[in-house]
């Protein structure tokens, strides 16, 4: 097949554009030098381009017939995260490190969008790629407000997965991704001297009171059938949150926060565990005689694979690998991807996760660990699937 070969001819191409993005990572909607590497790219392969979001890119490439138009994005942006891995190719930028994989998704769209533009004839339509910036803080809603949608008749996303094994493919169908939840709680009291706790009102027992609270939430208050997490990801007291240790130890802190996420696969479980939340912290105000405030967020919908998109996502594997090119262990998780404000729109869309486990080359390390790294053979496979599904999709029928 002609993608699959283009693909390993573009091997090297690929692996050394993720190489270079690995090295200069950027924080979200700071993709500037990211977004000049991706039109410099463009450029040389004759696809015509433009700005969408400050630093998003999107590319056209027309087909030789007409037809439809698929989209297929990746996401660009880093993590705030010092990169530990010890990798000739590690970051050079401290407290910046591309730990969940965006690096490799731009370089394998940019060699997906290399093989389609050497296959203009047969493509029948219009192949719109989506560089978007900012996943990490989900805004793929901006893009879609600026008009990134118009147009399209289905879209496609991959994210290269730590969960799954090196060479395979998960394509399912229906619920993929949850919704991702932020929430913040503070409370305030009095502060005072830490020898005459009397005087003043203090939050830190409270705000730990309301966190052994909240660990009930998921155990108690849903069907246990539910798919629903809330973890606490920071707490910190006083106005400041860092201080030297030994400034603040003979303090009572008048003022206590809690940063924290949910997970939920529709509105109506995050609604729930909303007023769940609520209702504990009412209950810690009135028996610790503090003042709460909660911001909760429901930060993107869940991610949906349509049907019909996920079979044709599957022929597409088997049609380069087999049958043992899909995985079939991974199933829905509750890690959360802002690719669902696309499908929103009411555009079909199809999400894939390209395995990139191999503890035969590395140690594994989850996304988003100092550690993380992946198998680079997954861009090749990567570039491949993104090109050869957009190509079924459009000769389709």
């Amino acid at each position: 097949m002609r993608t699959k070969e283009l693909a390993a001819e573009l091997k090297d191409y690929g692996i050394s554009l993720r190489r270079t993005f690995h090295q200069h990572p950027e924080l979200g909607r700071e993709e500037y030098e990211t977004a000049k590497r991706i039109e410099a790219e463009l450029d040389a392969m004759g696809i015509p381009h433009s700005r969408l979001g400050g630093t998003g890119v999107i590319g056209l490439i027309q087909g030789t017939r007409p037809g439809r138009t698929v989209a297929l994005r990746a996401d660009m942006d880093a993590l705030p995260v010092q990169e530990e891995t010890g990798a000739p190719y590690a970051s050079r930028t401290p407290g910046v490190m591309h730990a969940c994989g965006h690096d490799g998704h731009t370089a394998s769209l940019l060699t997906a969008a290399n093989i389609l533009s050497r296959m203009r004839d047969r493509i029948r339509g219009t192949v719109k790629l989506i560089f978007q910036p900012a996943e990490e803080a989900t805004f793929a809603d901006k893009l879609v407000e600026a008009g990134v949608m118009e147009g399209v008749d289905a879209i496609m996303g991959i994210h290269i997965w730590q969960d799954v094994e090196h060479g395979k493919i998960y394509i399912g169908a229906g619920e993929q991704m949850s919704c991702p939840i932020e929430f913040r709680i503070t409370l305030t009291g009095e502060g005072g001297h830490g020898s005459q706790s009397h005087q003043a009102i203090d939050t830190i027992v409270p705000m730990a009171a309301l966190i052994m609270n909240l660990q009930t939430i998921v155990s108690m208050e849903f069907n246990p059938l539910t798919d629903i997490a809330l973890t606490i990801g920071r707490v910190y007291s006083g106005q400041n949150a860092y201080v030297r240790p030994g400034d603040s130890y003979n303090l009572v802190s008048g003022v206590c926060n809690l940063e924290g996420t949910g997970r939920a696969f529709n509105k109506e479980d995050s609604d729930h565990l909303q007023e769940k939340i609520t209702r504990m912290l009412e209950g810690i105000e009135k028996t610790y005689r503090v003042k709460g405030s909660l911001y909760y967020l429901l930060r993107s919908p869940a991610v949906y694979n349509d049907p019909a998109l996920a079979e044709l996502g599957r022929k597409t594997c088997r049609s380069l690998w087999g049958e043992e090119g899909l995985d079939h262990t991974l199933g829905k998780v509750m890690a959360s991807e802002d690719f669902g404000h696309y499908t929103k729109t009411g555009v079909p869309g199809l999400f894939a996760f390209v395995g990139s486990r191999n503890v035969q080359k590395l140690k594994y390390y989850p996304h988003h660990d100092s550690h993380f790294d992946i198998d680079e053979d997954a861009i090749e496979q990567s570039s491949c699937f993104y090109a050869q599904f957009a190509l079924d999709y459009l000769n389709q029928g």
